[in-house]
């Protein structure tokens, strides 16, 4: 059976990644984790879908503009996503024992060029540094 590359986030699991529920947060890292260890070869792909997805949240919250160049008033309200953020690196804390060399490698890059460690909410760099030290206990 062939996994569809799309199918460990996007949907439906990509909703729940921001739920409100740190319950269900937990759950569905801990479900797309499962999800991948059946499917051993996928594990890069996952990898690079999280990546990507925690850079999308990650990015700066400025405010935004009208085409006449007014301040969208609600766009100073937004809820910074670390939420999100926290059960990504969550996820990735959960898969960390099954990264190949290559893939570690490729998180360590997301925790120092795509900062990662520097993340702007205490408790998203914390869980970033458990599958750190997860991936460092992976090291022969």
């Amino acid at each position: 059976m062939l996994l569809n590359r799309t199918l460990l986030i996007r949907s439906p699991f990509q909703h729940l990644t921001g739920h409100s529920s740190n319950a269900v947060r937990q759950s569905n890292a801990a479900a797309i984790a499962e999800g991948v260890g059946h499917h051993p070869d996928h594990v890069a792909d996952a990898l690079m879908q999280l990546i990507a997805e925690y850079q999308e949240k990650a990015k700066e919250l400025l405010p935004q503009y009208d085409k006449f160049g007014m301040l969208i008033e609600e766009s100073l309200d937004i809820e910074d996503p670390w939420r999100t953020r926290k059960a990504l690196a969550t996820t990735l804390r959960l898969l960390s024992p099954i990264f190949s060399p290559v893939d570690v490698k490729t998180f360590f890059d997301l925790l120092i060029t795509g900062e990662g460690l520097g993340d702007r909410s205490q408790s998203v760099r914390s869980e970033m540094l458990e599958v750190r030290t997860a991936c460092k206990l992976l090291e022969p």
